[in-house]
């Protein structure tokens, strides 16, 4: 082994893994195929992003539209309650209004939902369009990515099933994004329709208001009118609150000053009229002095707030004509009878002085109702002013809180900042200065405490300045309501004497009747009381402010004693807060202090114990080293002592790994040991700082939640400063010596391991030339069964082809056109069967040298030159031989000289051995070493032969079976010839003979067509002319018959010949191919040579053994192994081989046709053949004859007797004297 193989070995590392190199041309189609795929993938997604982009801009589109649509439709809706509303107010609503706006609102709503509708079908169109495209997409692309074949398919699956998977979660998410979106839109749609029914009942409630004003506009209203049915809703409510002066006037008056009669039914439908009236007025005027009695007891107990809830029932006082019974209304005016009205003056002047009465009560009635409506309205403003009074000054109050709490913000600032000091102090001085710096501020916020409750007091007090000008406002609005609305003084009770001395008779009343003089006493009642309300309000103006300055003085002392509460609250609160600074802050921070000096000192404590623990750690180490050497020296001396003990190369090389496992741990061991030490001299540094950083980041400043200052930080960085300085000296000084002992063991374990393998070197160089020429020989092995196989793979080509031609010709016996084919196919055939044996043929035996190998053959006591060549070959092997036997001596010669090579190189070089192993396993010199390698090289050469016999036996075989293939085709094909041309030929003649029989049935078929013709009218005087052209047809038809009939076989007859004469020209060239074939005797040449160089060989190998048997006392060390083959060959093969002897391999056979159907030669099937065109000939002449000519005949027979009977049916009815 050379040098540099050794090196090459030593460098090797432990656990070497070789690494195949891919081929540049895969490594750059991959990369291709990768940036393809990668491409792809790439067109894929922007693809998707189009997709997406496209179908975005259609929903934004779409939803623009629709937001059109749905802002038109509620600009409709505005517009339609703006017509509404205009119509309100001038009084043209309709009467079915609410129904019809409930129906037009009704349809905006559905035209939303529609345009909601279709918006939520074209998103879900549109969600369904993106599917379809993303399916194509896929599928597009997923068959280009197939194509390209960069990834497997299961890793193309997954690819596509996760891009499937994240399209389907995005489409599940646009789906629940449209389901919400389409909620929202109707319940929009649903709160739109809301809202316009809301805003429509709005309008409702304004049509009511409006209503009810006109309802405070009269207080009476018409119901003896009959309701127009044309006018509206709106105008008959209008109609219905006229007063009744204008009614009365209008009805009751309007009658004509005519003596004409009245009559019962007239003037009692009249008197009802007033008699509802009169009932009417009555029970208003008792409800209005229900009113008034309720308002002055409220007035006299100053329950003024009560007032309103009679001002919104006052409506309720005035009884419309609806609202009465006519059958308690008959009371107030005498019956139609008591009256007895004949005519229309008299009519009139009753209604003249009814009328002057109705006048005055409802002239009453009106006066004492719009009084009473204004005096339970005179405190409404009042009430409101003293509400917005106390809003005011609350709201002033709040200002004078918040500004008094700016000053009290100021001083709790600067507590904070002095809580903040004496929070952060660093020591005691400082601590109790802030603490009296405490105490001054907590007294000044007392005092301004004190202060801040005045100045409130002072401005709640203002409520009753303000207040009094209040109480002038509301006098001077009653003393301006009663002046409006002076009294009746004669209604003065005082003044009154009696009631019944106060009412006189005037001529105008003479005609009243008592009922109606009644009704007008209680009417003027109601005057009686509106005296008293007015007297009331009168009274109240007087004794008004002093009630209410009591009720403002109530008021001041509510709010005062909230300002007493909250400054005794605030008070309470400042009062204890010293005592609580001492003790949360003060004495808290004093602990605080004591606890960091503590913290301090037990840090440097650690750190000088852990020092101390470091120092010890020195000696162990030196201790440590010291053993690891002398360990390794001893396990390499006995590694040295047992390499002469190794078998090959490989178990030394193994101990390479044993060094390098046991130097790499030792040096590692050290070195880690070494960089132990020195890392944990660094870490412990690292770690000291590390402490001093964790000790320095866990104290916290007050503004990071702890309980350190800046100058305490200050004061502990300054001393583990200090502490870090001195322990980092000492340990850069241990660094340093360390370094230098590492060096001092790593040398020595060097020098034991340089020894060790160069020893290992040599020991590997001696086993490595044993394992060259063991792998020498065997690549000699290899080289000659490669030959051998080769050559036994030519005898398996000319099997196979020989098996193919036998296939052919079996599928295609008695083909003319194979057989054209077959001969130069068999021609090649011969051919690589003559390279064959020309490449096996070697009629010279292979001359061995037997002699012994010993030393005294191979040298001599001079320093002359052996040649060892001649101790194998007495005769070279030609160099330039290309024959079976000439290449495997040629293998022979040249490894022995690359042996011998190799050997003299081994041998002649110190440096490669140190002569460490036995002798029993490397030979000492080099001369020993080639008689060892020529006693394995003669056995290849009897070898060689031997395998040439056995192969040369098999190849005769092979030429057997080709022979007789070669003799079994020419029979066979020349029998299935035979026998095809006479299927053929009777194909033929089948052939001819159904021409013949169609050409009788068309014969046929045109006769029975003739037949069909003839009709039994024929025979009909009348018909003759038809008969005689049917006949004439008919006698055509039979002359044209006979006429093809004796022509029919002149051109079948000669078709036959030319078919016969078309099979002799076949036969004849086969006569002349096939004797080629027979007469090519080259197998039998080749079968003939070989076994004479078989004969030879063999004999050449007996004379080998009888040589070997005689000289007993010979020492060859192949003897045995010469005798073992030769003897093992004799064993397998026969004693003689004959040129006819029968094939050893399964040989190839022909299917060939029964012996019955074989012709003996080519002679006897044309005889054959010449019969049988013979005898067809005779058959189609007879056919004719009996199956044409005479159906022909029999039909012209038929015929006749047919026409006979036809013409037999009329004889006797038309003409006797036919027949």
């Amino acid at each position: 082994m050379a040098d540099e193989d050794v090196e090459i070995v030593k460098n090797l590392p432990v656990k070497f893994v070789s690494v195949s190199k891919p081929s540049p041309a895969i490594i750059k189609m991959m990369e291709k195929r990768r940036e393809a795929h990668e491409t792809l993938i790439l067109n894929m997604k922007e693809d998707i992003i189009k997709i997406n982009e496209n179908i975005d801009e259609e929903i934004k589109s779409k939803s623009e539209e629709m937001k059109k649509h749905l802002i038109d439709i509620k600009h409709h809706v505005k517009k339609y309650f703006i017509d509404v509303k205009f119509k309100l107010k001038n009084l043209e609503i309709e009467d079915d209004y609410y129904k019809k706006a409930k129906k037009i609102l009704m349809k905006f709503n559905q035209k939303e939902l529609e345009v909601v509708n279709d918006f939520c079908f074209f998103l879900h169109n549109v969600e369904e369009s993106r599917l379809k495209k993303f399916k194509e997409l896929l599928k597009d692309y997923k068959w280009k990515a197939v194509q390209i074949a960069h990834e497997l398919p299961f890793m193309l699956d997954e690819c596509f099933e996760k891009q499937i998977m994240e399209i389907n979660k995005i489409t599940l998410s646009n789906c629940q994004h449209y389901g919400e979106i389409e909620k929202e839109l109707k319940l929009q749609n649903e709160y739109d329709l809301k809202l316009w029914f809301e805003e429509l009942l709005e309008i409702k409630e304004m049509i009511k208001n409006e209503l009810k004003s006109l309802v405070r506009r009269y207080t009476l209203f018409d119901d003896l009118t009959e309701a127009d049915p044309k006018a509206s809703e709106l105008v008959i409510e209008v109609r219905r609150f006229n007063s009744l002066k204008s009614y009365f006037q209008y009805q009751v008056f309007s009658a004509e000053d005519d003596e004409t009669s009245v009559t019962s039914l007239e003037f009692e439908k009249w008197l009802k009229g007033v008699q509802k009236w009169l009932g009417a007025l009555d029970k208003s005027a008792k409800n209005i002095v229900q009113l008034y009695k309720s308002a002055i007891t409220v007035l006299f107990h100053r329950y003024l707030g009560e007032l309103t809830e009679i001002k919104n029932n006052i409506g309720t006082g005035v009884v419309h004509t609806n609202e009465v019974d006519p059958y308690n209304c008959e009371m107030y005016t005498p019956t139609v009878d008591q009256l007895n009205i004949q005519h229309l003056n008299d009519l009139s002047n009753l209604q003249e002085y009814w009328g002057l009465a109705i006048q005055e009560m409802t002239d009453n009635i009106n006066t004492t109702f719009s009084f009473l409506k204004g005096a339970t309205g005179l405190w409404d403003r009042h009430f409101v002013r003293i509400k917005e009074l106390q809003i005011l000054v609350l709201r002033d109050l709040e200002n004078t809180i918040k500004q008094n709490g700016s000053s009290s913000d100021c001083h709790e600032a600067n507590l904070n900042i002095v809580l903040e000091e004496l929070r952060q102090g660093c020591n005691i001085r400082e601590l109790d200065k802030s603490l009296e710096n405490v105490k001054k501020i907590l007294d000044k916020m007392e005092e301004t405490y004190i202060w801040d409750a005045k100045c409130e007091i002072q401005v709640v007090t203002k409520y009753k300045t303000m207040m009094e000008t209040g109480i002038e406002v509301l006098i001077s609005e009653l003393k301006r309501f009663l002046t409006v609305h002076p009294p009746d003084y004669e209604k003065d009770p005082k003044k009154q004497r009696r009631r019944a001395s106060q009412i006189s008779m005037r001529e105008q009343e003479q005609g009243l009747p008592l009922q109606i003089l009644y009704c007008v006493f209680q009417v003027g009642a109601v005057k009686n009381w509106m005296f008293g309300l007015w007297e009331a309000i009168d009274q109240y103006i007087n004794a008004c402010k002093q009630e209410i300055i009591a009720q403002v003085d109530t008021w001041i002392e509510g709010q005062t004693e909230k300002i007493q509460e909250r400054l005794k609250m605030k008070l309470m609160f400042s009062h204890p807060r010293y005592q609580q600074v001492k003790c949360a802050n003060y004495d808290k921070r004093l602990k605080e202090l004591k606890l960091h000096s503590d913290m301090l000192q037990h840090h440097i404590n650690a750190v000088e114990k852990q020092i101390t623990e470091f120092k010890q750690h020195h000696t162990v180490y030196e201790e440590k080293c010291e053993e690891l050497c002398n360990t390794y020296n001893e396990e390499c001396n006995a590694i040295l002592e047992n390499l002469p003990k190794t078998n090959n190369a490989f178990e030394a090389r193994c101990f390479y790994a044993t060094i390098k496992e046991k130097l790499v741990p030792i040096q590692d061991k050290i070195k880690s040991m070494t960089d132990d030490y020195i890392e944990s001299s660094q870490r412990f540094l690292e770690e000291l700082k590390l402490y001093n950083y964790h000790f320095l980041s866990s104290v916290r400043l007050f503004n990071e939640g702890g309980n350190f200052n800046m100058e305490e930080i200050n004061d502990l960085y300054k001393e583990l400063h200090k502490l870090e300085e001195g322990i980092e000296k000492d340990i850069q000084n241990h660094i340093k010596e360390m370094d230098t002992k590492f060096w001092r063991y790593a040398s020595r374990v060097q020098s034991i391991e340089t020894n060790l393998q160069a020893n290992l070197t040599k020991v590997i160089n001696e086993h490595g030339h044993n394992e060259k020429l063991a792998r020498k020989m065997n690549k000699l092995q290899k080289d000659l069964k490669d030959h051998v196989v080769e050559l036994k793979k030519s005898f398996c080509n000319i099997e196979k082809k020989l098996q193919r031609l036998n296939n052919e010709a079996s599928h295609n016996l008695g083909d003319k056109k194979y057989l054209d084919d077959f001969v130069p196919q068999f021609q090649s055939f011969l051919k690589e069967v003559v390279d064959v044996y020309n490449y096996m043929s070697h009629p010279e035996p292979v001359e061995i040298n037997l002699a012994p190998n010993n030393k005294s053959l191979t040298r001599t006591q001079s320093t002359k030159k052996v040649d060892y060549l001649e101790q194998v070959f007495k005769k070279l092997p030609d160099p330039d031989g290309t024959d079976f036997i000439t290449k495997m001596l040629q293998l022979l010669r040249n490894s022995l000289v690359d042996v011998m090579t190799n050997a003299q190189e081994f041998y002649t070089n110190p440096k490669t051995h140190g002569h460490l192993l036995d002798y029993e396993k490397l030979q000492p010199t080099y001369e020993d070493c080639l008689v060892e390698v020529l006693g394995k090289y003669k056995p290849y050469l009897i070898q060689c032969e031997i395998c040439w016999l056995e192969n040369a036996v098999y190849f005769i075989s092979i030429l057997n079976s080709v022979k007789n293939f070669k003799e079994e085709f020419i029979t066979a094909f020349e029998t299935s010839f035979y026998k095809k041309c006479m299927l053929k030929f009777e194909q033929n003649i089948r052939n001819v003979m159904d021409k013949l029989k169609q050409d009788e049935k068309a014969f046929t078929d045109n006769l029975k067509q003739i037949y069909y013709r003839l009709k039994v009218l024929f025979g009909h005087p009348k018909n003759n002319e038809m008969l005689t052209q049917l006949q004439r047809d008919y006698d055509e038809i039979h002359a044209d018959n006979q006429a093809k009939f004796r022509k029919i076989l002149t051109p079948r007859k000669e078709y036959l010949d030319t078919v016969t004469e078309e099979t002799k020209t076949e036969i004849e060239k086969l006569s002349n191919t096939l004797p080629i074939l027979a007469r090519d005797e080259i197998i039998y040449e080749i079968t003939e040579h070989l076994l004479i160089q078989i004969k030879t060989k063999r004999s050449l190998l007996n004379t080998i053994v009888s040589e070997i048997k005689t000289d007993e006392s010979s020492n060859m060390p192949f003897k045995d192994s010469v005798i073992k083959h030769i003897y093992n060959y004799f064993q397998n093969s026969t004693n003689e081989i004959k040129p006819c002897q029968t094939q050893t391999k399964a040989a190839p056979s022909l299917v060939t046709v029964s012996s019955e159907q074989a012709y003996s030669s080519a002679e006897e099937f044309l005889h054959v053949l010449e019969d049988t065109l013979h005898m067809t000939k005779t058959k189609m002449e007879e056919f004719v004859e009996q199956n044409m000519m005479k159906a022909l005949e029999d039909f012209k027979n038929i015929w006749d007797s047919e026409i006979r009977y036809i013409l037999s049916l009329y004889k006797v009815k038309y003409d006797e004297d036919i027949f």
